[in-house]
């Protein structure tokens, strides 16, 4: 496990950009394994380059069981401690991260690094309440984990999606969430973009901020499936709305909204008749897997009938059916 350059890089534009929160000496570190960093020489390089002033004593690089917290106290980190599941690395602190953690560690850090480790856990939720409970109100947490094409690395490969959602719902400030590809170049990749994501070698490195309002215990939902179930219960209310005053119901269009609309119907009152309309020629005459065959929008006529769509389907031509007007068709609001 590491800080690779460049998660050392953002590290070092984190200090930067953000000194209200990093206070160089008085910062409490805390890294949840004992990590390798670049070289003396690249580390004052990337620090040079974004203008963070590095001070590390070269006589003390050669002892590898304490060159992260050479350079992390180079950084202006006032006190460093590791944590590790073995004491084999030299960790000033013996824990599993599958356990909660001892109460002396709570709200004790400002800066939680994770460079590689929580993959290798194997209860992720107790792993994230456990960074939560170490850290202050305004600190900070940063990861660098594999999303992709990691086997046997550890036992996770996480979606980014499952860090933008924890820590939305859970109201934590996200500052980076930042897919990547670590190969010769770094190459970044855009967020909830899955076809511009190559599927190999990828990581995510996130940085968040626990606020006054954060919490640690709510179950996050992926937000399609969430909209999904926002606007499948906004098409029952809309629908249950149309069917006070109608005996005689019939639904537009063939997709998976009118056929939502039919299986919502007849959830909520069978015994109305339900017919699908449409106004492709293509369309008309086929017969639905729900078993209603499609019939022609102009076969609608004049009496206690009326015409559900999506708001999608506002393309129907509304002067070319005789007998509708605008108060005899309700559209479905999705949202």
């Amino acid at each position: 496990m590491a800080v690779h350059e460049y998660s050392f890089m953002q590290i070092c534009n984190l200090l930067k950009d953000t000194p209200e929160i990093i206070k160089k000496g008085a910062g409490r570190i805390l890294t949840l394994s004992k990590y390798s960093f670049p070289n003396y020489l690249q580390c004052c390089e990337i620090a040079g380059n974004a203008g963070v002033p590095i001070a590390i004593d070269e006589k003390l690089l050669p002892d590898r069981y304490s060159v992260d917290k050479v350079i992390l106290k180079g950084l202006g980190f006032a006190h460093v401690d590791t944590m590790d599941n073995s004491p084999f690395e030299g960790a000033d602190i013996i824990h599993d991260l599958n356990l909660p953690i001892p109460d002396a560690l709570k709200e004790k850090y400002d800066f939680v690094l994770d460079a590689g480790t929580i993959e290798h856990v194997f209860d992720f939720h107790q792993v994230i309440k456990n960074v939560y409970h170490t850290l202050r109100t305004g600190g900070i947490f940063f990861f660098d984990t594999p999303y992709w094409t990691h086997p046997y690395h550890g036992f996770y490969n996480y979606s980014p999606e499952i860090f933008e959602s924890f820590f939305k719902v859970n109201k934590w400030d996200i500052i980076r969430l930042q897919p990547y590809q670590l190969a010769a170049e770094c190459v970044e990749f855009p967020l909830r973009n899955a076809g511009a994501i190559p599927l190999m070698n990828g990581l995510v490195n996130g940085i968040v901020t626990k606020t006054v309002e954060s919490t640690c215990d709510v179950v996050p939902q992926q937000e399609h499936y969430r909209n999904e179930w926002k606007r499948y219960a906004n098409m029952i209310s809309e629908v249950k709305k149309s069917l006070a005053s109608v005996n005689e119901i019939y639904v537009f269009g063939v997709g998976e909204t009118s056929r939502k609309i039919v299986s919502i119907i007849n959830n909520i009152n069978p015994s109305i008749s339900v017919g699908i309309l449409s106004d492709n020629p293509s369309e008309i005459g086929k017969q639905l897997v729900y078993g209603i065959c499609v019939q022609s929008v102009d076969m609608l006529k004049e009496g206690n009938t009326l015409l559900i769509g999506s708001i999608d389907f506002k393309r129907i031509s509304l002067p070319s059916i005789k007998y509708l007007t605008e108060k005899s068709i309700f559209f479905v609001k999705l949202f």
